[in-house]
């Protein structure tokens, strides 16, 4: 795999040292990218962004929320199109 999107609060957790009760009521994704060479990017609303900026996390991107017409993934998708092109093989 050339990266790896975490959605999942436990490997979140893991992958960052990042626990907090919004894994109680998950009414909005939260997506944290790992690239198999570079800086992880954190892809959460922004309420979450304060928050995570305390942790190991490389760069964060946010979106306005609530948005139910689009939770984060427009701005996931374009995050991952953004990664140089040898990253092809994406896992989740």
């Amino acid at each position: 795999m050339d990266g790896l999107v975490i959605t999942a609060s436990p490997n979140y957790r893991y992958f960052t040292g990042y626990d907090t009760q919004f894994w109680e009521r998950p009414a909005r994704p939260w997506f944290l990218v790992i690239p198999a060479r570079g800086e992880t990017i954190a892809v959460v609303p922004e309420i979450g962004e304060p928050v995570v900026a305390t942790y190991a996390v490389g760069s964060i991107r946010t979106w306005p929320a609530p948005r139910p017409q689009d939770e984060g993934v427009s701005l996931l998708s374009s995050t991952l199109s953004e990664l140089p092109r040898r990253f092809g093989r994406i896992g989740f």
